[in-house]
């Protein structure tokens, strides 16, 4: 797998690009051959390691107001990509408890680590 990652990243870093060959597709060559590649898979790849590169670095975020998170926390739950069935309890429960969850004095580490600071 480590090859494989090192022989990808080789060719992303030293290709050369061909040309469009519709929306979708481009045509890239690296060394004596030649490559299709799907734009938008390739697009989504490179920035998500772009973000990752450079997550370290952003600043914190300040609303001019502070979100409500028990209307976030519906919302998300009510969002069909959420996966809640009525096995998981009632939504309007699980929103208040994420409400406690973040607003104790003890925030979780990741939100100490990444600037994050949670207002009741």
């Amino acid at each position: 797998m480590i090859i494989l990652i090192t022989g990808l990243r080789n060719l992303i870093a030293d290709h050369t690009y061909v040309g469009c060959v519709d929306q979708k597709w481009s045509l890239i060559q690296h060394s004596t051959k030649l490559y299709l590649a799907d734009n938008v898979k390739v697009s989504r790849a490179l920035f998500y390691q772009s973000v990752l590169k450079h997550f370290g670095n952003l600043s914190a975020l300040r609303l001019s107001e502070p979100a409500p998170i028990r209307d976030l926390a519906m919302a998300a739950l009510e969002s069909e990509d959420c996966g809640w069935t009525e096995a998981d309890g009632d939504k309007e429960q699980l929103a208040e408890y994420v409400v406690q969850c973040l607003t104790v004095n003890e925030i979780p580490l990741g939100f100490r680590t990444f600037s994050n600071v949670v207002y009741p």
